[in-house]
């Protein structure tokens, strides 16, 4: 998948090196994920400011002091500091690029080509530059790579400028806004911005000489600074050893065996990757957000041997990405309202429902409480109760799209004549039983302890004895969507919120032989109720 970001079109000095202080304005797009992101930067004397999603989050690097970022809390703005950050270096080094013959046009401008091409072990990677012939302007960043280990798919990164202005223009506002003024709050770099910081980083010149390494920074678009890639590396190949390890104990031709994988995260720890692509908020387990009994295994109920809601379309095929956000525990809820919407329908019209993909932003944006705090993380029973209780009618997917940063709430939320759903209820505490029972009759939202062979996870029946079961360890929430058995191990069907790019096509089938509350699968679980 492409990124894309645009800029307008200045002539500067005629040698092709970049200003200290100048404005850039454009749009980016991630890989795996469909979002376009405006950017804007302006530098001066070493200080930046970056504006992402036009003003919903604003990042100000002061030198010696660190980075401050600003962003929206529902309808307010709140502010962190970052005292060990660092700005994001926009423009590429030039002394790695090399120009190539002839021009090229390149949206609609004639332009001069540079490349950058390392030569590390066992991949194909350039980075191409793409100047105005005339004004050197720069007009397009591109980044592609293969990785010949492990990958088949290429990362695509592409960055287009609508303006660029060389000099200080001021165009962004420097003076740290009144909620940054005196802020204490801690945060590492995180989000959208530490998203950027990825992006844009200087192509590391040189392997490292570990051939895996250099070949997973080059698969993702990995640019490090000198001082971090020491640390990358080190991370990186605790979780290679991890993932080979565990890869060595797979019986061959077992289907159900537990097989590993490198991906996107292989260079963060453990905590870096909760931190960045979670979010549910832990709390003490509250049956009073939802307006039923809890739902408990009853033998009286039947009971089909197995069940998979993705048939049919029950659940959207498109398995969605949370990115940078602390949003799964939107995702989760959503998914669930959205799959049980789709069986009642069914069973109301008689024939398959496909269902209707509902928004995850305005649940970050309009619901606020003390734990629920869009992309810094929530749970799906508040959000559930927030909506049963207000009669909220939520939008759709295409009518309030996804952004991955928390923004002011954009639609009605006043009570609805028709809200899209009329309560909840919590499946009774690690009553696995139970818990097949209700995705029998639906899409089920479940929270779940993440040990590092979650994140690693490629195929097979995944079991981690090491993973907590109690309501504290619970630290991501999904759905599941199905159950089965084969070759003697049960297991659920679970869909993750990080991309078809994860795991298997996005889904992880999680042992629930003997009942086994798998990572704490059944201690959290709930689902909506619905009238159509």
């Amino acid at each position: 998948m492409k990124v894309i970001a645009l800029f307008a079109l200045v002539a500067f000095a005629f040698a092709l090196s970049w200003p200290k202080e100048y404005y850039l304005h454009g749009t980016m797009s991630m890989p795996y994920v469909n979002l376009t992101i405006p950017v804007a930067v302006d530098e001066k004397n070493g200080q930046q400011m970056v504006d992402i999603y036009d003003g919903k989050q604003k990042t100000f690097f002061v030198p010696n002091t660190g980075l401050y970022t600003s962003y929206i809390a529902k309808d307010h703005r709140e502010c962190t500091i970052a005292t060990d950050g660092e700005q994001v270096p926009v423009l590429p080094d030039m002394t790695l690029f090399k120009k190539l013959d002839g021009t090229v046009r390149v949206n609609g401008v004639v332009c001069d080509h540079y490349r950058y091409q390392p030569t590390q072990y066992q991949r194909i990677c350039h980075y191409d530059l793409y100047v105005n012939h005339q004004t050197q302007a720069p007009v397009q960043f591109k980044m592609l790579g293969q990785n010949l280990i492990w990958g088949s798919h290429y990362d695509i990164y592409v960055l287009d400028v609508d303006t660029f202005v060389a000099g200080f223009s001021k165009r962004l506002d420097f003076d740290l806004p009144s909620e940054c003024q005196n802020v204490h709050t801690e945060e590492p770099v995180s989000g959208a911005y530490a998203m950027l910081q990825s992006f844009f980083s200087t192509p590391i010149a040189s392997e490292t000489g570990d051939a895996a390494f250099d070949s997973f920074a080059a698969e993702h678009g990995r640019h490090y600074s000198a001082s971090e890639a020491a640390h990358r590396r080190a991370v990186f190949e605790h979780n290679h050893a991890y993932i080979l390890a565990t890869n060595a104990m797979a019986e061959r031709n077992d289907p159900t065996a537990l097989v590993l994988k490198v991906n996107e995260h292989a260079d963060k720890t453990l905590k870096e990757v909760l931190r960045g692509s979670t979010g549910h908020n832990a709390r003490v387990r509250d049956e009073t957000l939802c307006n039923h009994p809890d739902y408990t295994y009853s033998a009286a109920r039947n009971t089909p041997a197995s069940v998979d809601w993705r048939v049919d379309g029950v659940v959207s095929p498109r398995v969605p990405d949370q990115a940078f956000c602390g949003s799964c525990w939107t995702f989760g809820a959503t998914g669930a309202i959205e799959g049980r919407i789709a069986v009642a329908k069914s069973k109301k019209t008689g024939a398959p429902v496909e269902a209707v993909v509902l928004s995850k932003q305005a649940i970050v944006d309009c619901f606020w409480d003390t734990t629920n705090l869009g992309c810094m993380g929530g749970t799906g029973e508040a959000a559930f109760h927030w909506m049963w209780s207000n009669k909220i009618a939520l939008p759709t997917e295409v009518e309030y799209p996804y952004l991955g940063v928390n923004d002011y709430c954009h639609f009605d939320t006043s009570a609805s004549a028709a809200p899209t759903i009329d309560g909840c209820a919590m499946i009774s505490a690690k009553d696995v039983k139970g818990l097949k029972q209700a995705i029998a009759e639906g899409p089920v939202s479940v929270a779940i302890a993440v040990p590092m062979s979650f994140v690693f996870y490629d195929h097979g029946i995944f079991k981690d004895n090491s993973c907590g079961q109690e309501h504290a360890d619970l630290e991501h929430a999904v759905l599941a969507v199905g159950y089965g058995s084969l070759n003697g191990k049960d297991f659920a069907i679970v869909r993750n919120s990080w991309s078809t790019h994860w795991g298997n096509n996005g889904y992880i089938y999680m042992d629930i032989t003997d009942d086994y509350n798998n990572c704490g699968i059944a201690t959290e679980a709930k689902f909506p109720t619905v009238s159509v």
